[in-house]
């Protein structure tokens, strides 16, 4: 009994030793991570707002669409985001 109770001791000891070193192991690859998943966060972030405040979005379109290719592009370019707009919409309900 005394045998198993310190072969059971000793894995123990060797196991504490590998998770110490996945520790590290883990540390270094975050570390390599991390300004990348900085971008990745500033990424989201914009995402986020740009789907809570729509009207900016289309604000920011509008304007884009007028400055190159005038009246007429701006009210083709509103009817083209219209329909993209009602088509995700629609999937997006349909999904809940």
């Amino acid at each position: 009994m005394n045998k198993q109770l310190d072969e059971l001791k000793m894995r123990r000891l060797e196991l504490l030793a590998t998770i110490a070193a996945q520790r590290i192991l883990v540390a270094e690859e975050a570390s390599y991570l991390e300004p990348r998943m900085v971008w990745v966060d500033k990424g989201w972030r914009a995402a986020s707002f740009l789907r809570s405040n729509p009207i900016f979005l289309t604000g920011v379109t509008a304007f884009l669409l007028f400055r190159r290719r005038g009246a007429f592009g701006l009210v083709k370019g509103a009817w083209t985001m219209w329909k993209k707009y009602r088509a995700f919409a629609s999937r997006r309900h349909a999904s809940d």
